[in-house]
């Protein structure tokens, strides 16, 4: 399968980190081999989430968020991923 990289954009008033943590585990629980969940960005500041896939289609990205009950606004291909290993 040639993966390409997605992002779930989540306008979300109000999140909090144990908000995302529990998202995390409701993916965990709902994955399936053809979607990857590789991170998720929480923007306090702006309630904003940025939940991070690696799949094959676009289609299967939505697949996930919806069985998982991810509060998307929507999902789109991004291109580069940060390599460096680094935390600032």
């Amino acid at each position: 399968m040639d993966a390409s990289l997605f992002v779930a954009e989540c306008m979300w008033p109000g999140v909090t980190a144990p908000d995302v943590a529990a998202l995390e585990r409701r993916l965990a629980l709902h994955a399936r081999a053809e979607v990857e969940h590789v991170g998720t960005t929480l923007v306090p500041g702006d309630d904003v989430v940025f939940v991070w896939f690696s799949a094959a289609i676009e289609g299967h990205v939505r697949s996930l968020c919806l069985r998982a009950s991810v509060p998307f606004d929507r999902v789109v291909a991004v291109e580069g991923w940060p390599t460096s290993g680094r935390l600032p």
